[in-house]
């Protein structure tokens, strides 16, 4: 016991030696606000929005460069960045145009410049865009009608730099007077998405394949083996519930950090192997499904240290597992100052040394049951 100890002693500290809490500054001018929105799979590119002189602007951040704002289009303003694809070549993002309502969807790389992707025909010009691939193709939805009430209608739609924005066709005709949205790209090029019908992957070539998980499930590994999500029972006096899907486990609920604390499943490395949400008492770690960590416990474990920043939100981990962004505030100065931060834990994270810490949630733990 000694030995394993030791060793798990050893693995901390040395991981603990090389974690970093960074935030990534603004862009000049304007209110300081800089928020995050996407990674590359190694952590190693970052976009968001960031407030500057010219009005908010999309941008890219790395290391070596800092952050730099992203060209912008004629006619247009209020830029945000989305995602940002996995070796870190493309970003997509959002863009607004002077004296319209419209809200166009945009992707960008060094080697294309800006270029903004439309929307569909029928609807109030207004596209989302949310998952890119190396090669720029980006899925996400955009709205083609309205209900009679005046709602718009989103659908699925994807765009390539060949073909420009298309409408993901639906899996059943039931599906026209409803939402659908497109949310990731496998490896073997299917498409994710959801509609009224449920859960579904996606390529020309096959067509359709029904997932069968509830429609919460979000979030999906890039091999199609790992989801996760958040199920909501309003009959339920602990309404949400984090949950994860293999196929060969089906659905299966997240420990909670305690029976009677709510869970959200929000965030996931592409294993699986780490999963961030939030519950009851803040943002929680599940590493390996095991039983939860609290957030600041897991990085004050790694030795990371936030000086005068408070944590605002979480907003993602990179596939590889060893980037979490998000947003952090600063009030020391007498001015509120948001930046986006990024916490590197360059060893591999794994349950085993909190669990040799105690760190892990037990039944009942900070709620005085015994």
């Amino acid at each position: 016991m000694k030995a394993i100890a030791l060793v798990i002693a050893l693995t901390t500290s040395s991981a603990a030696a090389q974690s970093t809490f960074v935030t990534i500054g603004d862009l000049p001018g304007g209110f300081h606000t800089s928020h995050t929105s996407g990674i590359s799979a190694d952590g190693r590119v970052l976009t968001g929005l960031s407030s500057s002189s010219s009005g908010l602007l999309a941008y890219r951040w790395t290391a070596d460069t800092g952050i730099t704002a992203l060209p912008t289009l004629p006619g247009t303003q209020g830029y945000q960045g989305g995602a940002v694809s996995p070796n870190g070549t493309y970003i997509s993002g959002a863009h607004g145009v002077i004296n319209l309502s419209a809200y166009y969807g945009f992707v960008w790389s060094e080697q294309t410049g800006m270029v903004s992707v439309g929307s569909l025909p029928g609807g109030r010009d207004v596209t989302r865009l949310g998952y890119i691939t190396d090669d720029g193709v980006v899925v996400g939805m955009s709205d083609f009608d309205l209900t009679s009430t005046g709602v718009s209608l989103f659908r699925a739609t994807k765009w390539t730099p060949q073909g420009g924005l298309e409408a993901i066709p639906l899996p059943d005709p039931t599906d026209l007077q409803h939402q659908s949205s497109a949310l990731f790209v496998l490896d073997d090029g299917r498409v994710f998405g959801s509609s009224n019908s449920g859960r579904w992957l996606y390529s020309e070539d096959s067509g359709f394949e029904m997932i069968p998980v509830g429609s919460y499930m979000r979030r999906i590994s890039r091999s199609g083996d790992f989801m996760i999500g958040t199920m909501l029972d309003s009959t339920s006096p602990i309404p949400h519930r984090a949950r994860y899907w293999t196929p060969d486990t089906g659905e299966v609920s997240l420990a909670p950090y305690g029976d009677d604390y709510a869970s959200e499943a929000l965030y996931m490395s592409d294993d699986g192997s780490i999963i961030i949400g939030r519950g009851t008492l803040g943002w929680q770690v599940w590493l390996d499904q095991g039983a939860p960590i609290l957030f600041e416990d897991l990085i004050a474990n790694y030795g990371i240290e936030l000086g005068d920043w408070r944590i605002e939100s979480i907003n993602g981990i990179s596939e590889d597992g060893r980037t979490i962004f998000g947003n952090a505030i600063n009030l020391s100065s007498g001015e509120v100052l948001i930046e986006g931060f990024l916490i590197k834990i360059p060893a591999p994270m794994t349950i085993a040394p909190f669990v040799a810490l105690g760190l892990v949630a037990t039944r009942g733990r900070r709620s005085g049951k015994r």
